[in-house]
């Protein structure tokens, strides 16, 4: 009898001490939950089997609090804020999602130090490193996120600023990069010139920035003879030298977008539509010329001083935003008149995708602006224009043009002004050629453009 009622004590104390385990446990979760605004996030996880409340919350349960690993892969993700509500969070997947252009490491948490982002589309990743340029050239190099691995996609290979400076300053972080065919293997800083032709001019005219015949873009051009060189790749016959065949112009981003260079000029032409995925200006450009090169990410947010924008042939450039350029149509009336000057100068031509173009808002005065079929172009707003040399618009289905008030001439007696039949009925067009027709002349379009001849100035005697 003695030996019963002491075990029953015992279990007595034992079930005592499990109720009291499972009250401290149940006092430790937070069942009022957290809010999460990422609503594609927030479907993520309840797919993957963690708990909301009634009110749409995440419960920060054990699950919660235990997740070291998490593959949020093949997810259609965008955004990925909100993942801090994993404290111990060290590896994330995120390949093979809807991540496009940009990516900030900032938004993850701290704990993470593995990230796969392969089958994504991303060109920039700020929150990897903070540079620091000063005056004299001198770079000071912060790196703000320790990983112990990152797998970055293909799109990669264009950045030129954030991953190879990373690279360099990351030793320890296994980096691997996605090839063409999607297999990620060990990140190298050489790009492949894949057009013989094209790798020939590049080599001449940038030889320090090559290995082999791959050029290095974690090279900083310094040679004085070759960092203020302007780009200039054509098939076209010159003087001394045969036409030749270009298939492809991939090469010339990596020179363009070195951050050592201080070329001003980009003159790029093939022998058929070619694809740079990505391309950013600097401040040093002063003109962009480019034929059959199709760019669907071209920043030129940073190329403040482009006067001159020749596009033709680009079958993927969707908007034209020149809103940053300080001195496009900005000067006095004998710089943008010159053609020693660089005159502000826009040509657009048979961009099948673009929809958006914008001038900046004190751009007074262009030396010549020709639109011409651009089939998905929306509203042309020259209002702010108090001038332009020369006109050309045409084969615009999309296009309602405001039109500008000329409020000087200078030398000019007349202005060129060529329209298609279709511009010309609009009301818009119809309105300026009635104030203005005295000053303006028929002048008669390229038969290259495509376009029919309409003679305007039949209708103003």
């Amino acid at each position: 009898m003695k030996k019963i009622k002491t075990y029953i004590a015992f279990a007595t104390v034992a079930l005592g001490l499990s109720f009291s385990s499972c009250s401290e446990n149940e006092e430790t979760i937070d069942w009022n939950g957290i809010e999460l605004k990422n609503t594609e996030l927030k479907n993520v996880l309840q797919q993957k089997g963690f708990t909301f409340n009634e009110a749409g919350r995440l419960v920060q349960d054990d699950k919660v609090k235990s997740t070291t690993t998490l593959d949020l892969s093949n997810c259609n993700l965008s955004d990925i804020s909100g993942l801090e509500v994993f404290p111990k969070l060290t590896d994330i997947n995120l390949s093979d999602n809807k991540f496009t252009y940009s990516f900030d490491f900032s938004i993850l948490p701290g704990t993470v130090t593995s990230v796969d982002l392969t089958g994504n589309e991303i060109y920039e990743y700020p929150g990897l490193v903070n540079i620091k340029t000063e005056e004299n050239g001198d770079e000071t190099v912060t790196v703000q996120r320790k990983l112990t691995k990152l797998l970055l996609p293909e799109a990669a290979k264009y950045n030129c600023v954030e991953i190879p400076t990373y690279f360099a300053n990351s030793k320890e972080t296994d980096m691997q990069m996605e090839n063409a065919k999607g297999i990620p293997a060990a990140y190298t800083t050489l790009r492949e010139v894949p057009d013989d032709n094209v790798r020939a001019i590049l080599k001449e005219l940038f030889p320090s920035m090559f290995k082999e015949d791959n050029i290095d873009i974690s090279k900083r051009l310094v040679v004085a003879s070759e960092k203020s060189k302007n780009i200039s790749i054509s098939p076209k016959k010159t003087v001394g030298s045969e036409a030749v065949e270009i298939t492809s112009v991939e090469g010339f981003e990596y020179i363009a977008m070195n951050k050592g260079y201080e070329g001003a000029q980009i003159s790029i032409s093939a022998s058929k539509s070619c694809l740079i995925p990505y391309l950013k200006l600097g401040s040093t450009f002063t003109a962009y010329i480019t034929d059959n090169v199709s760019t669907p990410n071209l920043d030129i947010s940073n190329a403040v001083n482009l006067c001159l924008i020749q596009i033709t042939n680009d079958a993927e450039l969707d908007k034209l935003d020149l809103s940053n350029c300080r001195l496009l149509g900005q000067r006095d009336y004998d710089l943008e008149t010159s053609p020693f000057n660089n005159p502000s100068i826009i040509v657009l031509h048979h961009c099948d995708k673009l929809k958006t173009f914008t001038l900046p808002k004190k751009a007074k005065m262009v030396m010549m602006l020709q639109l011409v079929n651009l089939p998905l172009l929306e509203d042309i707003d020259l209002s702010d224009l108090n001038f332009i040399g020369s006109t050309i618009l045409g084969r615009l289905p999309k296009s309602e043009i405001k039109y500008f008030d000329y409020t000087r001439w200078d030398g000019f007696g007349k202005a060129a002004f060529s329209i298609t039949e279709e511009v010309f009925q609009q009301a818009g067009t119809k309105a300026f050629l009635e104030k203005y027709h005295s000053n303006l002349y028929y002048e008669y379009i390229d038969s290259e453009l495509g376009l029919e001849n309409f003679k305007w100035k039949d209708f103003y005697k």
